[in-house]
C-alpha cells in the first residue's frame, strides 16, 4: 500500500524554514518557482525573479494561466491555448518537461527559458498540491552550445557543495547516482557506488520496508521517510524524500538525523524517568499555568493526566504556610531562583493532603526566566511515621516510669505481705487483729495487680509464654465471656483452618480478649454481635503470622479517636468512667509477645480489633500446663548466701529461709557477699540475689562466685521483671528468676527447686 506523501522538510506555505535550504534555494543559478494550490506563484528564488523581471513581470502571486499570455513557442508564436506542463503535472502526477519557451513583451527583448515542472506535494489522495517548476534562462544557449555546458558545470557544483545528500535510484534501489554527501552519509565508497544500494545499506529488519516504499514509489507516492541504516560498527538514522521520475528512476534527498533520533530518545528515557519517579512533577509558565505534570501528580490529584495540562497550578495547590499566597512565590522566585516549604494539594474530591514542595525558576539561554518546576512530595507517610516515633517514645518513656515505679513498690510490697504473713503466724485467729491483717494482706495483693498493670504498660510484664493453639483458645472463648457481656449480646466464633500456633502468655491473652470484649459490649446498650475469627496471614518468606480479629456491631468511633486508642491515661468515657489504661495493657502485652495490633472504626459499622502475632512452625505442639505443687515445702536443708542492698528485705528473706530450715549467710552488696563466701569453710548450695544492686549486680557477683564454687546455684530476684532485665544487658547468669513482691509461699518452692536439680545433678554425674 503507498505511504501517504508528506511535505518535504523545510517547505511549507510557499516558504522555505529551513535556513540550509533557503541558502540553496537562493544561490542556484536557476530559477525555481513554487506554485500553489490555485495555480498562483507562491515563491521564487532570485533567479526566477530576476529572470521574469527583464521581461518587465513580477512574478510572485501571480496566475499562471494570466503569465502565459506573455509566453510563445520555440517558433515565436503565441501558446495558443496555453496548454501548459503544470496542467499536465496536476494531471498526471508526473514531472513534465524540459519546455522551451519565450517571455515575449512589447517594447522588450524575448528572454527564452527552459523549465521543467514536478510534483512537489501530494495530498493523500495522490492529487498534486504543489508544484516545483525549474527555469534556466537559455537565451544565450540557443546562440551557444557553452553556456549549457556551463550551467551544467554550475549545477554539478551545487550538488557537490549540498550537504543533503542527493541519489537517484533505479526501480530496485540500486544507486545510479550520489553526490558526496549521500556517500559520506551512507557509509558509501564512491568507486564502488555501482555496486551499491539502499537496501544492503539499510538495517536487516527494515529491508521490506525499503522494498515497500520503493513500490510505492513506482506507483506515483512521494514519500519521507526514516530509515536505520548500518555505518561501519554503528547504526545511524537518515531520513529520506523520494518520489519517482518519468524515466521510472526514484529522485531522493538524504538527511543524517541520528543526533535528532539521539536526542528524541533521550527525550523519551528522561519523560519515562519522570512518570516513573515517586514525587510528583510539574513544568509551569511564569503565569502558574501548567505545561507538563508527570503521571504521580496526576495519581496524587485523582485526575487524568491530560486533564491537568493547560490548567492553573494554583486550582491544585492550596493552603501554604505563613499565611503565604501562591502570587507570592513570583518575588521570590525572581529574587532566589527557588521556594522550598510545604502546601496542601487538593484533590479532585476536594481532600487536602500535605506535601513538600520545592519550586525552581527555570530559565533560557539568554537567562531570561521561562517558567517553573514544580517538585510535590507527599508527606503524609512522613507524619504517620514521625506520629508513630513520638507515640513509641512516649511509650518508652513510660515505660520507664513504671519499671522504676514497679520496682520500688514491689520492694515495698514484699515487705507488706512478708510482715503480714509473720504476723498471722503469731496472732491467733480469735484475736480482732487477725481481720486487720486480711484486709492490709487483701489490699497488699490488690497493690500487686496494680503493679501488673504498670509493667503491661510500659511492655515489661513478667510473661509467661507458652505454644498455643489459638483453635482450642478460640473453642472456651463463648464460655469465658457469656458471663461478662451478657445474652442480648450474640457471640460468634469463626475458627479457622490449618492455623499455625503461637508462643504467647496464655493468661494475659485471656485478659486481653476479655478485655476488647468487654469494651465493645458497652457500645452495644441494645445487643449486638461481638465476633471472635482466626485466620492465618503467609508471608513470602518465614511462617507468616496468626491474625485473631474481634469485632462488633457497636457505634464505633471517630478516627480522632481511633487514632489515640492507645495511648496511656486516653479515654473516650465521661470523666471518672476509665482510668485509660486496659487498651494500653492490651497493646504493651502484644507488643511485648512481638505482635502487631491495629483497630479500625467505623460509628457507622462498629469496631474491629486485629492483633496478629508470629506463627510458628507446624511441628510445633502446643504445651499443656505444669502441675503446681500442691504443697510448699516448710523444712529444707542446705546453705543459703543471701545478697540483698535493702535492709528490710534482706531480713525478710533471713527469716524465711531460717525458719524454712537453712543455714543462711547474708551481706548488704556483692563486694560483702564475696567476703562472706571467701570466708565460709563450708559449701554454699544457692545465692539468693537481688538482681540490681550499686557496685556490683547480682549478674556479675553469680559470675564472680561461680570461678571458685561452679557447684553453687543462683537464684535472682528482682522488682524488675526478667525481660527487662535482659533489655538492660544483664545475661542470664542465674538458675532461677523470682519476681518481688514474694513471700514465704514463692522463696521456698523456688529453693527447694534449685536444691532438686542440684541433687538430680549430682546423681547423674555419680553415675
Amino acid at each position: 500500500m503507498p505511504r501517504p506523501a508528506q511535505q518535504p522538510d523545510g517547505l511549507e506555505s510557499g516558504q522555505v524554514d529551513d535556513d540550509r535550504y533557503r541558502r540553496l534555494f537562493e544561490a542556484l543559478t536557476e530559477g525555481v518557482v513554487v506554485i500553489g494550490p490555485d495555480d498562483r506563484i507562491e515563491t521564487a528564488n532570485p533567479v526566477a525573479i530576476g529572470l521574469f523581471a527583464r521581461a518587465g513581470i513580477d512574478i510572485i502571486g501571480i496566475d499562471i494561466h494570466v503569465l502565459a499570455q506573455y509566453l510563445v513557442a520555440e517558433d515565436s508564436a503565441p501558446l495558443m491555448p496555453p496548454v501548459l506542463a503544470t496542467d499536465v503535472v496536476r494531471q498526471t502526477g508526473q514531472a513534465a518537461g524540459p519546455t522551451v519557451f519565450g517571455i515575449a513583451r512589447p517594447g522588450r527583448r524575448t528572454v527564452w527559458v527552459s523549465s521543467t515542472s514536478m510534483p512537489l506535494e501530494v495530498d493523500a489522495a495522490g492529487h498534486v498540491i504543489r508544484i516545483l517548476v525549474s527555469a534556466t534562462d537559455v537565451t544565450e544557449l540557443r546562440d551557444s552550445k557553452e553556456l549549457a555546458e556551463a550551467s551544467e558545470a554550475r549545477l554539478a557544483e551545487v550538488l557537490t557543495q549540498a550537504r543533503d545528500g542527493i541519489v537517484v535510484l533505479d526501480a530496485v534501489g540500486s544507486f545510479e547516482y550520489a553526490n558526496p554527501a549521500a556517500c559520506e552519509i551512507l557509509g558509501i565508497d564512491p568507486e564502488h557506488l555501482d555496486a551499491a544500494s539502499l537496501i544492503d545499506v539499510v538495517v536487516v529488519t527494515q529491508r521490506e520496508l525499503v522494498t515497500a516504499d520503493l513500490e510505492a514509489v513506482a506507483n506515483g507516492a512521494s514519500l519521507l521517510t526514516e530509515y536505520r541504516i548500518a555505518r561501519g560498527d554503528a547504526t545511524a538514522w537518515i531520513e529520506v524524500s523520494q518520489s519517482g521520475s518519468a524515466d521510472g528512476t526514484v529522485r531522493a534527498v538524504i538527511r543524517d538525523i541520528t543526533a535528532r533520533r539521539m536526542l528524541e530518545d533521550d527525550h523519551r528515557r528522561l519523560v519515562q524517568a519522570v512518570n516513573e519517579a515517586g514525587d510528583a512533577m510539574v513544568l509551569a509558565n511564569m503565569r502558574g499555568r501548567i505545561t507538563y505534570a508527570n503521571r504521580a501528580f496526576a495519581q496524587l490529584l485523582g485526575r487524568n493526566p491530560v486533564d491537568v495540562i493547560g490548567s492553573e497550578a494554583a486550582d491544585y495547590l492550596a493552603r501554604m504556610q505563613k499565611g503565604m499566597r501562591l502570587d507570592d512565590l513570583r518575588g521570590v522566585l525572581l529574587e532566589s531562583g527557588r521556594w522550598v516549604g510545604e502546601m496542601a494539594v487538593r484533590t479532585a474530591d476536594s481532600t487536602e493532603i500535605p506535601t513538600a514542595v520545592r519550586i525552581t525558576l527555570l530559565r533560557g539561554g539568554d537567562g531570561e526566566p521561562t517558567g517553573q518546576l514544580i517538585l510535590v512530595r507527599d508527606i503524609r507517610p512522613e507524619r504517620e511515621l514521625q506520629s508513630r516515633l513520638a507515640q513509641s517514645a512516649r511509650m518508652e518513656a513510660i515505660g520507664q516510669l513504671a519499671g522504676g515505679v514497679a520496682h520500688d513498690f514491689n520492694n515495698l510490697l514484699t515487705s507488706v505481705l512478708a510482715h503480714v504473713e509473720f504476723a498471722f503466724e503469731t496472732v491467733p485467729a480469735e484475736n480482732p487483729a487477725r481481720a486487720d491483717l486480711e484486709e492490709i494482706q487483701r489490699a497488699a495483693i490488690g497493690a500487686q495487680a496494680l503493679t501488673r498493670q504498670l509493667l503491661a504498660v510500659g511492655r515489661r510484664s513478667v510473661l509467661r509464654p507458652r505454644v498455643v493453639d489459638l483453635r482450642e483458645f478460640l473453642e472456651n472463648a463463648e464460655w469465658v465471656l457469656r458471663p461478662l457481656v451478657g445474652h442480648d449480646v450474640a457471640i460468634v466464633v469463626e475458627q479457622g483452618a490449618g492455623l499455625p500456633r503461637i508462643h504467647v502468655d496464655p493468661g494475659m491473652l485471656e485478659r486481653a480478649v476479655i478485655n476488647l470484649a468487654v469494651n465493645a459490649r458497652e457500645t452495644m446498650t441494645a445487643g449486638g454481635t461481638i465476633t471472635l475469627a482466626a485466620a492465618h496471614r503467609p508471608a513470602p518468606s518465614g511462617t507468616g503470622s496468626v491474625e485473631l480479629r474481634i469485632s462488633d456491631t457497636g457505634t464505633g468511633m471517630p478516627q480522632d479517636v481511633a487514632d489515640r486508642l492507645f495511648e496511656p491515661f486516653f479515654t473516650a468515657r465521661p470523666e471518672g468512667e476509665g482510668a485509660g489504661l486496659g487498651l494500653t495493657m492490651v497493646h504493651g502485652f502484644v507488643e511485648q509477645s512481638g505482635g502487631r495490633i491495629d483497630v479500625v472504626s467505623d460509628p457507622s459499622l462498629g469496631t474491629t480489633f486485629r492483633l496478629s502475632f508470629p506463627a510458628m512452625s507446624s511441628a510445633t505442639t502446643a504445651t499443656r500446663p505444669t502441675p503446681v505443687r500442691e504443697e510448699t515445702p516448710r523444712r529444707g536443708s542446705g546453705t543459703i548466701l543471701i545478697a540483698e542492698d535493702v535492709g528490710v528485705l534482706r531480713a525478710i528473706a533471713e527469716r524465711i529461709l531460717t525458719t524454712g530450715g537453712y543455714e543462711v549467710l547474708s551481706a548488704p552488696d556483692g563486694p560483702g557477699a564475696v567476703a562472706v563466701a571467701s570466708r565460709h569453710p563450708g559449701r554454699i548450695d544457692v545465692l539468693f540475689t537481688d538482681l540490681v544492686m550499686p557496685g556490683m549486680g547480682g549478674a556479675e557477683l553469680a559470675a564472680t562466685l561461680r570461678a571458685t564454687r561452679p557447684e553453687i546455684r543462683v537464684l535472682c530476684t528482682s522488682g524488675y521483671s526478667d525481660e527487662d532485665a535482659l533489655r538492660r544487658g544483664i545475661g542470664r547468669e542465674w538458675d532461677g528468676f523470682l519476681p518481688k513482691p514474694y513471700t514465704r509461699e514463692t522463696v521456698l518452692p523456688a529453693v527447694a527447686a534449685l536444691l532438686e536439680g542440684n541433687a538430680s545433678r549430682g546423681a547423674r554425674t555419680d553415675n
